[in-house]
């Protein structure tokens, strides 16, 4: 048995305990739906006892699951090293193409 809170864009009063994380997730959703204008649609439902964090979004008065990284949708250090060293191999790429380019046109005169 878990216990859930819906987290996202508040705070939810009540703490549910459930073995069914739908029947949970259904009960936080009712408070979410209660409590917040739903158009932006997003919420955020929290096991407490794992700190396991599961969004969604209503979207055309459907809800679906959506996830965020389980930073709470921030960028991470190691997730900031491998975009850094992506960019720095797409432009190193780039830069040897330049480089083919010019000596091929200097080659050419």
């Amino acid at each position: 048995m878990h216990n859930y809170q819906l987290t996202y864009p508040f705070e939810g009063d009540k703490v549910y305990q459930s073995k069914s994380k739908k029947r949970a997730f259904n009960k936080c959703y009712k408070d979410f739906k209660h409590l917040n204008d739903t158009k932006d649609g997003v919420f955020t439902i929290t096991d407490i006892d794992t700190k396991k964090d599961y969004s969604f979004k209503i979207k055309d008065k459907k809800v679906s699951k959506f996830n965020f990284d389980q930073s709470g949708g921030k960028i991470t250090k190691e997730m900031e090293e491998i975009i850094d060293r992506k960019i720095d191999e797409k432009f190193q790429k780039m830069l040897e193409k330049f480089q083919k380019m010019f000596e091929s046109k200097k080659d050419n005169k």
